[in-house]
């Protein structure tokens, strides 16, 4: 229990923490982790008190085989090129120049200020630096079931996950340098920023974010590593932005986007004065219908033609995918009623949610319940994946406070940095919906020097 101790103590003080209000504490009322995870009170600028709890970590890295990691780092040197022909087909649907429904499509895709301002330069070359891929680990590789591409989430707790345990497995496997990926990502779009806008100097560099928001402690981490590296960085704070003048230039996001009430303090002087990471109004180059867009008989030659050989390894990684109209499913090459699908092998999502939400498991469901839902709810619009089961055999604390193997549903997070393959982190749950709830634990992954 001494090392169990020592390793939470060493997490907790390099904040590897979720943050929660006095009120939002109270709510939860526990349902966390079978072994309660340590916390410890902060208080705000304003004198409000909070709850910071650590995340639970899997006691021990993933190791990925070569043969996974030649497949992600292709896909990672792929995907700038699958965001320019992304980016490609936007315009054509912007100018009407593809066939109606696929206008109708990449239309139903952006939101207002998304479909006018999407092709707004941000004064750097690279369409979206930070990407996420939530995928699952299959027998014939990885399946990319979400795709994220607004800020660097969970970059923080990587780089403190990876400093705790990868010098045990030094030997073994070697660690991906996710923090310094990061920093020179942003000193790479800030220094394309500043020569287009002839503006001299080293850049400085803020991160927008409430002392309230729950993944604060990532960013917390974020900043030392831009300041560790060079780049001065602060957290501000809603009200001191525009305080802050043009001391901080450069502005990588957090979790504040479209939608809102601060996000008009970011689109102001956007992007003369300010250099944002990720760009805005292109959120919609994260949306699941790019997934059965890409096979869509007539969209298929258009990324077939602009991607050429590498239309493959994206066609590749993700899982058999179809649109609902109705009550029936369009997919590339048939059409099936909704009733008829096997609720063990689809999942039913929402094109734009996030972090489990408006998301069916037909998996998790009894089948009275399936087809129920099915029968009562209007799901035009919705999409269907193929459900990939993804369990491991991983160490974690159980509720006698002890190490021990436990089966649980995984989830990767693949972070492509401009190109680059940056870190995978890894989730892992008793349930099949794998996010960053409470009962989460997470891990990160080292290469396999073995081939």
């Amino acid at each position: 229990m001494q090392e169990i101790n020592e390793l939470f103590d060493e997490l907790m003080g390099n904040h590897l923490t979720y943050r929660y209000t006095e009120a939002r504490w109270k709510e939860l009322g526990g349902k966390g982790q079978p072994f309660p995870s340590p916390t410890r009170e902060v208080t705000a600028s304003n004198g409000e008190k909070m709850i910071e709890e650590l995340i639970q970590p899997v006691f021990k890295p993933i190791i990925i085989r070569q043969s996974e990691y030649q497949q992600l780092t292709s896909l990672a040197q792929t995907w700038q090129k699958f965001l320019e022909a992304q980016f490609a087909f936007y315009k054509l649907a912007k100018e009407s120049k593809l066939p109606p429904h696929l206008n109708q499509l990449v239309r139903r895709m952006c939101t207002e200020l998304e479909w006018y301002y999407a092709s707004v330069d941000p004064g750097y070359p690279c369409i979206s630096p930070f990407i996420r891929l939530d995928a699952v680990r299959t027998e014939n590789g990885f399946k990319v079931i979400d795709i994220n591409s607004t800020r660097p989430a969970g970059v923080g707790d990587q780089v403190v996950l990876s400093r705790a345990f990868s010098q045990r497995f030094g030997h073994e496997a070697t660690s991906f340098p996710i923090g310094l990926t990061f920093c020179e990502t942003v000193k790479n779009q800030a220094n394309e920023w500043m020569a287009k806008y002839k503006i001299n100097g080293n850049p400085s560099c803020c991160i927008l974010i409430r002392e309230q928001d729950g993944d604060w402690g990532n960013f917390f981490v974020l900043a030392q590593e831009l300041n560790q590296y060079g780049i001065p960085c602060e957290l501000i704070y809603p009200g001191t932005l525009d305080s802050a003048g043009n001391s901080f230039p450069i502005l990588v996001r957090s979790r504040i986007k479209e939608g809102d009430p601060l996000f008009e303090s970011i689109r102001e002087g956007y992007p003369e004065k300010k250099c944002i990471m990720s760009p805005l109004y292109r959120r919609f180059l994260g949306n699941k219908l790019w997934m059965y867009i890409i096979r869509e008989k007539q969209a298929k030659d258009f990324f077939s033609d602009y991607l050429k050989g590498d239309y493959a390894i994206i066609e590749k990684c993700f899982p058999q995918m179809g649109l609902v109209k109705g009550r029936t499913i369009s997919l590339p090459d048939e059409t099936l009623s909704l009733l008829d699908l096997d609720r063990k092998e689809w999942t039913i999502k929402q094109p734009a949610s996030s972090s489990g939400r408006q998301m069916i498991i037909g998996y998790a469901m009894g089948k009275a319940k399936w087809d129920e839902y099915l029968r009562s709810h209007d799901l035009s619009g919705y999409i269907v994946q193929r459900f990939h089961r993804s369990q491991e055999l991983l160490p974690v604390i159980n509720a006698a406070g002890e190490i021990a193997e436990e089966k649980l549903f995984t989830k990767y997070g693949i972070y492509i940095f401009d190109g680059k393959l940056a870190g995978i982190e890894v989730m892992a749950r008793r349930y099949p919906v794998v996010h960053g709830a409470r009962d989460t634990y997470f891990s990160f992954c080292l290469v396999s020097t073995l081939f």
